[in-house]
Protein backbone atom coordinates (compact mmCIF):
# COMPACT_ATOMS: atom_id res chain seq x y z
CA UNK A 1 0.00 0.00 0.00
CA UNK A 2 1.27 3.43 -0.96
CA UNK A 3 2.40 5.92 1.83
CA UNK A 4 0.67 8.72 2.22
CA UNK A 5 3.39 11.10 0.91
CA UNK A 6 3.30 8.70 -2.56
CA UNK A 7 -0.20 9.38 -2.59
CA UNK A 8 -0.22 12.88 -1.95
CA UNK A 9 2.99 13.16 -4.50
CA UNK A 10 0.69 10.99 -7.07
CA UNK A 11 -2.01 13.50 -7.28
CA UNK A 12 -0.45 16.70 -7.38
CA UNK A 13 1.41 14.76 -10.67
CA UNK A 14 -1.85 13.77 -12.05
CA UNK A 15 -2.83 17.33 -11.12
CA UNK A 16 -0.18 19.16 -12.96
CA UNK A 17 -0.61 16.58 -15.49
CA UNK A 18 -4.05 17.73 -15.95
CA UNK A 19 -3.69 21.57 -15.18
CA UNK A 20 -4.54 23.07 -18.92
CA UNK A 21 -7.59 20.74 -18.53
CA UNK A 22 -8.44 21.87 -15.16
CA UNK A 23 -7.97 25.59 -15.81
CA UNK A 24 -10.44 25.34 -19.07
CA UNK A 25 -13.33 24.12 -16.67
CA UNK A 26 -12.77 26.61 -14.26
CA UNK A 27 -12.02 29.69 -16.88
CA UNK A 28 -15.28 28.35 -18.72
CA UNK A 29 -17.23 28.36 -15.08
CA UNK A 30 -16.04 31.93 -13.76
CA UNK A 31 -16.83 33.49 -17.68
CA UNK A 32 -20.21 32.17 -17.38
CA UNK A 33 -21.70 32.65 -13.45
CA UNK A 34 -24.70 30.79 -12.49
CA UNK A 35 -26.43 31.43 -9.15
CA UNK A 36 -27.77 29.48 -6.41
CA UNK A 37 -30.16 26.22 -8.16
CA UNK A 38 -29.14 27.46 -11.65
CA UNK A 39 -26.17 26.17 -12.63
CA UNK A 40 -27.14 24.36 -15.26
CA UNK A 41 -24.98 24.89 -17.67
CA UNK A 42 -22.08 24.99 -14.74
CA UNK A 43 -23.14 21.07 -13.60
CA UNK A 44 -23.06 20.36 -17.78
CA UNK A 45 -19.18 21.14 -18.13
CA UNK A 46 -18.52 19.20 -15.22
CA UNK A 47 -20.15 16.12 -15.93
CA UNK A 48 -18.46 16.79 -19.66
CA UNK A 49 -15.10 16.71 -17.84
CA UNK A 50 -15.89 13.98 -15.25
CA UNK A 51 -16.90 11.91 -18.34
CA UNK A 52 -13.88 12.86 -19.95
CA UNK A 53 -11.62 11.57 -16.79
CA UNK A 54 -13.47 7.82 -16.79
CA UNK A 55 -15.12 9.12 -13.47
CA UNK A 56 -18.79 7.74 -13.26
CA UNK A 57 -20.88 9.78 -11.96
CA UNK A 58 -24.52 11.04 -11.42
CA UNK A 59 -26.63 14.57 -11.64
CA UNK A 60 -29.75 15.97 -10.37
CA UNK A 61 -28.49 15.89 -6.43
CA UNK A 62 -30.14 19.21 -4.93
CA UNK A 63 -30.75 20.09 -8.42
CA UNK A 64 -27.93 21.04 -10.47
CA UNK A 65 -25.51 18.51 -7.65
CA UNK A 66 -23.20 16.22 -9.21
CA UNK A 67 -21.84 12.89 -6.95
CA UNK A 68 -19.14 10.88 -8.20
CA UNK A 69 -17.79 7.98 -6.31
CA UNK A 70 -13.67 6.91 -6.83
CA UNK A 71 -13.16 3.34 -6.20
CA UNK A 72 -9.33 2.08 -5.96
CA UNK A 73 -7.85 -1.22 -6.25
CA UNK A 74 -6.85 -1.57 -2.83
CA UNK A 75 -7.98 -0.89 0.51
CA UNK A 76 -6.95 2.50 2.04
CA UNK A 77 -7.72 5.96 2.72
CA UNK A 78 -11.19 7.08 2.20
CA UNK A 79 -11.07 10.84 0.32
CA UNK A 80 -13.88 12.88 0.02
CA UNK A 81 -14.30 16.21 -2.38
CA UNK A 82 -16.93 18.78 -2.17
CA UNK A 83 -16.52 21.81 -4.80
CA UNK A 84 -19.19 24.66 -5.18
CA UNK A 85 -20.43 24.85 -8.35
CA UNK A 86 -22.87 28.48 -8.22
CA UNK A 87 -21.15 31.78 -7.92
CA UNK A 88 -21.52 34.92 -6.03
CA UNK A 89 -22.17 38.51 -7.70
CA UNK A 90 -20.03 40.38 -5.91
CA UNK A 91 -20.26 44.23 -7.05
CA UNK A 92 -17.09 45.96 -8.05
CA UNK A 93 -15.65 42.49 -8.46
CA UNK A 94 -14.04 41.55 -11.88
Amino acid sequence: MPTADELKSGAAAEIDRRGDELVAVARAVLDNPETGFREFRTAERVSDAFRALGIDHRGGIAITGLRADLRGGAEGPTVAVMGELDSLKVLGHA
